[in-house]
């Protein structure tokens, strides 16, 4: 939903990034991550990144997700899938 990030300083080529994500809020519609990005003990970024929240259940009412899903797993079973309702059976 928004992103917002500042970058601090230059990583040169090859060199390892850390980043770190934070829960710092959490509201009816939205979940409000702090994010940071170092190198080494230097802070190269920061900001915050708002996800919303979405009910899976009436995501899939509403846009039939569950039978376009289905209908590809039926198609391409190696297909991964993480959701527990659209895993493909072990039959």
């Amino acid at each position: 939903m928004d992103v917002k990030l500042r970058h601090l300083a230059a990583t040169p080529v090859g060199r390892s990034v850390r980043a770190i994500a934070r829960v710092v809020a959490i509201d009816a519609t939205s979940v409000v991550f702090g994010v940071e990005a170092w190198n080494g003990d230097r802070r190269i970024g920061d900001g915050t990144h708002r996800r919303g929240i979405v009910d899976v259940t009436e995501f899939e009412k509403r846009f039939g997700v569950r039978e376009c899903v289905r209908s590809l797993i039926q198609f391409a079973p190696g297909i991964g899938f993480t959701h527990s309702t659209l895993s493909p059976s072990s039959s």
